[in-house]
């Protein structure tokens, strides 16, 4: 059709119709080749953000590869919780025991400490370069740290809750560096395998901790509790060995309370939560016991007036008694304490073997 029409042009140059045909299709071809017209948004990156907070990190990583704003939002939500592994506490425990695993699976547990190591790196360097990624991080959680974490870490302006698993002797430098450059942090979770930290340190502004060790003494933990007595409101203590140090800690402040540790004789911690817990809404109790403890939950309701009034959650083991202990009326306690609480969601009592289902009572006729 435009060598018909070039041949008319050609023959009779002021022909109107073979011009007009021709300019309409030099406007349409114009038309095909010319960029697509940008389209204004129809929600903003608020709305964007609002509805992406909904979704679960695995959908989130799957708008990483959209080609739209949504995807940058994505991003955001997913970097202000990061992890770091550098071939952390298990990988290195598992490493003393290859007898244990075949070959291929041993050379795989290596592969995949190296692959977790290198991109933990990557995630250190741009923390350190790119100050608008650093600044989105709210929660940072760490396993085995290496000394490039101490030249990150303050470049984590917003940073608000850190978990650190690790030896004792590396969770110090990283605490130490946390002190200086993050004096408004509100989380702090520290679990060390092979014995307590040195948790001489300033933080006072915790509402939520958690240390989990073995074998030690409560002397630090107790001083640490202390001067975030008035804002803690999470509290989870995990050591065999320990009593609570019940003194360090305002129970009436707590909304969330684990505890794992040893209720030494005529200690009178189930007494103190029951008279004080007024907010609590998650209570969690394993324990080994040293003398008879039925009693405290027996305590006439009017000297708490209605215990533990908010509770939605609670458990509670026993994973040791005393020898000489005979407690039978423990469970049957804890049941008739917590008995028509509708608003109770979760409950677990157990205890560690028959011997100590005996001692406290474990059995059918506590329901």
């Amino acid at each position: 059709m435009s060598q018909d029409l070039h041949a008319a042009l050609v023959a009779e140059p002021d022909n109107p119709e073979a011009k007009a045909l021709l300019h309409q299709r030099s406007v349409t071809v114009e038309k095909l080749l010319s960029p697509l017209p940008t389209r204004k948004e129809r929600f903003s990156v608020e709305i964007w953000r609002e509805i992406a907070l909904y979704l679960p990190r695995h959908d989130l990583k799957a708008l990483l590869f959209i080609p739209h704003i949504v995807s940058r939002v994505a991003s955001r939500i997913l970097f202000r919780k990061l992890d770091l592994h550098f071939g952390g506490i298990d990988a290195e425990a598992g490493k003393s025991e290859f007898w244990t695993h075949h070959y291929g699976e041993f050379e795989a547990a290596k592969d995949e400490d190296a692959r977790h190591a290198q991109r933990s790196a990557d995630i250190l360097t741009r923390i350190i370069v790119d100050p608008e990624f650093a600044g989105a991080v709210r929660t940072l959680r760490i396993y085995a740290p290496i000394r490039m974490l101490t030249n990150a870490i303050p470049n984590l302006i917003n940073l608000r809750n850190v978990h650190i698993s690790a030896g004792a002797e590396d969770i110090v430098p990283v605490l130490r560096v946390l002190q200086t450059t993050t004096p408004r942090l509100r989380g702090l979770s520290l679990h060390s395998p092979d014995g307590p930290s040195d948790l001489q340190f300033d933080f006072r502004n915790l509402a939520h901790f958690s240390y989990t060790t073995s074998g030690g003494s409560t002397n630090n933990v107790q001083t640490f509790l202390a001067q975030n007595r008035d804002f803690l409101r999470t509290v989870y203590i995990d050591n065999p060995h320990w009593a609570f140090p019940t003194n360090s800690v305002s129970i009436r402040n707590l909304t969330h309370f684990h505890f794992t540790g040893h209720v030494p004789m005529n200690n009178q911690i189930f007494a103190d939560i029951l008279a004080n817990g007024r907010q609590l809404e998650s209570l969690t109790l394993s324990c080994s016991l040293d003398g008879a403890t039925s009693q405290q939950f027996r305590t006439s309701p009017h000297a708490y007036g209605i215990a533990l009034p908010f509770l939605r959650h609670f458990a509670f083991s026993v994973t040791g008694v005393h020898r000489r202990v005979v407690d039978r009326d423990l469970f049957a306690a804890i049941a008739d304490l917590l008995r028509g609480r509708q608003q109770l969601r979760s409950l677990v009592l157990t205890a560690h073997d028959e011997n100590v289902q005996r001692a406290v009572g474990l059995d059918a006729a506590v329901w």
